[in-house]
């Protein structure tokens, strides 16, 4: 939260009550989780690698199935908010590091 130096910057609720300052965190808290979900792009990525997933494996190459295994890994930290609160945070910590080893495991191994 930033220090305020005027009155006009001061935050009012629907009666014009200047909101204390645990309200002006609950409401920075809220619209902080609102925009934890999945933008556009990041669900059409979603989909190219589902799309890649059935092409690898159609075709045999578990190089490209590895790898966008491994990025559909790194976005299912989001499905974290289901979890109990003591577990959310280690858990997508746990996701983005398994992805990220398992997609430089990847490309460690196209190149031997």
């Amino acid at each position: 939260m930033r220090y305020q130096w005027f009155k006009e910057n001061t935050p009012v609720d629907e009666l014009g009550q200047p909101l204390s300052r645990a309200a002006q965190q609950e409401e920075e808290d809220r619209a902080r989780s609102r925009g934890k979900g999945l933008t556009r792009g990041e669900k059409l990525w979603i989909l190219f690698a589902c799309f890649a997933i059935l092409f690898a494996s159609v075709n045999g190459d578990l190089l490209l199935e590895l790898a966008a295994f491994s990025f559909l890994v790194y976005e299912s930290r989001i499905l974290t908010v289901y979890l109990p609160p003591t577990l959310r945070e280690p858990v997508a910590n746990g996701l983005r590091g398994f992805s990220l080893a398992l997609f430089f495991g990847t490309l460690f191994w196209a190149f031997l």
